[in-house]
């Protein structure tokens, strides 16, 4: 197994929770990628570990809240993060975790190709459609260990 798939993506739940999630295969990330682009229509923020190092770098969240309480480092990457971090030792954990599977990982894909289809124009070009209309409502966190 390559090294070079051994990463950390962050995710940011609806309700201020950061996932930390391990990849140790391309199957990972790209179960990932994928959860991403779907990030308008189940409300979660993806981020890769090399844009949640430069955000710790330049301390976003101090630049902007000056003196405001932290809770966790990881809150310069995601401003509406409440300071709850949780371990997931995969992408299919947390996929179960946050309860993006079977039905729901479906209608999530299917939901984004008809907003990105509703999105096309006659003439080729795209128009910004609000995503509120086409969002999943994930369950979210079940019981699992945090820091």
């Amino acid at each position: 197994m390559a090294d070079h798939f051994k990463t950390t993506y962050y995710v940011l739940d609806p309700k201020g929770v950061v996932h930390r999630i391990r990849t140790e295969t391309i199957g990972d990330l790209r179960a990932l990628d994928s959860f991403r682009r779907h990030c308008l229509v189940h409300g979660y923020t993806a981020k890769g570990e090399a844009e949640v190092a430069d955000a710790l770098e330049k301390k976003i969240h101090e630049q902007i809240f000056p003196g405001g309480t932290i809770k966790h480092e990881v809150q310069n990457a995601f401003l509406d993060a409440n300071g709850t971090v949780v371990d997931h030792d995969s992408p299919k954990v947390f996929f179960e975790a946050v309860g993006y599977v079977g039905t729901l990982r479906n209608r999530c894909k299917a939901r984004h190709r008809k907003m990105l289809k509703d999105e096309l124009q006659p003439d080729g070009s795209f128009a910004f459609v609000d995503p509120a209309p086409y969002h999943v409502e994930l369950p979210g966190l079940s019981s699992a260990p945090t820091h």
